[in-house]
């Protein structure tokens, strides 16, 4: 008997039943069905079932033993320069996220294809400079958007924010798509080391199948006094992104705690040289009302840690608050474990020349 006989039969309640069942088959299969494997530097589809795989993490994988060798390169490569993070836990494409077709309007954007803690590090990738791209070094720089557009145009529309030295471009990081409710944050490995290398961590906990999202300006950050409306603006100017009413950057509440956070950034920022009794006075109850912020902000893991090295500058400049600056870099460090797997060696050589245990 043919399928759809079979079906015409069925009572009505039967045959709703069938229909879940069929639909929740289909669904199982889609969700067991892997992701397609990529090369981890050139980007290309591989279709062969016997990839070449990095002999230590078994999770980085390849087309070819060139594009592996390109990727392991320290100072004068465009890939990741796998052999300085392959020790690390971080998430790899095909494994823990994947690039795919979000939208006709967004486009193409990034998927978790599990669960990520709050601090956990979700990509890592190197940061490629104007001169880099131009010159079409990396090989899979022609994908991205602009299509139609030229490899300046691209780096143009795609590239990120590099505070300390000149901005640079993420050939998979560049995939992520923006939201002010954003879910990972990009942090970049210090500016006086040769590679500069942007490392994507999660913001707050993030469910298998949510969109990976990134800020490409950013309404909270606390160390800029940038507004919404300033955000919203550039938004719509430089990625033709407009804002839903119901977005988070209008909420009123959230700006209200933002403006008092930046407030009481200042406060560290005016304190950390001054010596004065009453700047002394006002770090500590300045510092737990930040501190209070953060929790109602629901700020992630490592923007909490980057506010504690601000916090321990401030207070090693008083004797009465001295005390706490241990304490505060220690929270700074455990960030900086979170971001890098290592410490911040010249914020300890600070400290023990602020002590005097240096010259």
């Amino acid at each position: 008997m043919e399928e759809s006989q079979r079906r015409r039969r069925l009572p009505r309640l039967c045959l709703l039943a069938w229909f879940a069942a069929a639909l929740a088959a289909t669904a199982l299969d889609a969700e067991a069905s892997p992701s397609p494997m990529h090369c981890a530097f050139c980007l290309s589809s591989i279709s062969h079932r016997s990839p070449i795989r990095c002999d230590l993490c078994s999770r980085r994988i390849y087309c070819s033993e060139e594009c592996q060798a390109e990727d392991n390169k320290e100072k004068d490569g465009v890939g990741q320069n796998h052999k300085s993070w392959c020790s690390l836990e971080y998430g790899e494409e095909g494994i823990d996220w994947e690039v795919r077709k979000i939208s006709p309007e967004k486009g193409m954007g990034v998927v978790a294809l599990r669960k990520f803690r709050d601090g956990e590090r979700v990509m890592i990738e190197r940061g490629l400079t104007h001169e880099q791209v131009v010159a079409g070094l990396h090989p899979a720089m022609k994908d991205l958007e602009p299509k139609d557009g030229s490899l300046d145009d691209k780096f143009s529309l795609m590239l990120l924010a590099f505070l300390t030295a000149e901005d640079r471009l993420g050939v998979r990081v560049s995939r992520c798509n923006h939201g002010c409710n954003y879910n990972v944050q990009y942090w970049w490995t210090p500016s006086e080391e040769d590679v500069c290398t942007m490392v994507l961590v999660a913001a707050r906990e993030i469910q298998k199948g949510e969109e990976i999202v990134t800020a490409y300006v950013s309404f909270d950050n606390c160390w800029h006094d940038i507004s919404a409306d300033e955000c919203r603006q550039e938004l719509s100017s430089e990625w033709g992104i407009m804002c839903p009413p119901d977005c988070i950057c209008y909420d009123k509440e959230r700006n209200r705690m933002i403006a008092q956070y930046r407030k009481l950034f200042k406060v560290f920022q005016r304190h950390a040289s001054s010596s004065s009794a009453k700047a002394a006075k006002e770090i500590s109850p300045a510092f737990d009302k930040m501190m209070e912020l953060m929790q109602l902000l629901k700020f992630g893991v490592c923007a909490r840690a980057h506010m504690y090295l601000g916090a321990a500058m401030a207070a090693a400049q008083h004797e009465e608050t001295r005390p706490r600056v241990l304490v505060y870099l220690q929270l700074y460090q455990e960030g900086e474990m979170t971001k890098f797997g290592r410490t911040d060696a010249s914020i300890e050589l600070w400290w023990r020349q602020a002590q005097g245990l240096e010259e």
